[in-house]
């Protein structure tokens, strides 16, 4: 990791939408269609942050027929997300369902 990589991540991880889907991602695997549910936004908002999510090397998706799931990928970003929600989660008792970033 050098701080190339780590500047690539913090911006990933600046806007509020994408913090919420990675919040949401750290629980279990969603698909598009459950992430705009959940956030209660677009489809194409969802997707167009979960592309600078993916660039980012944070999540990873697996497509079955018109249906994308998304997951955590298995890399240093996404450890080192999944450990932040984590310990936030823990740390402050949250209830995922109950956080809204808007």
């Amino acid at each position: 990791m050098n701080y190339q990589q780590l500047a690539e991540l913090f911006g990933a991880l600046a806007n509020p939408a994408r913090l919420q889907i990675l919040f949401l991602l750290v629980k279990k695997p969603l698909c598009v269609s459950d992430l705009c549910h959940c956030t209660q936004r677009r489809q194409a908002y969802i997707s167009q942050q979960l592309m600078v999510l993916r660039s980012a090397g944070i999540v990873e998706y697996e497509k079955s027929g018109w249906k994308v799931c998304y997951r955590l990928a298995d890399t240093w970003q996404a450890e080192f997300v999944r450990h932040f929600f984590e310990e936030h989660y823990h740390n402050n008792n949250l209830n995922v369902t109950h956080i809204t970033f808007r």
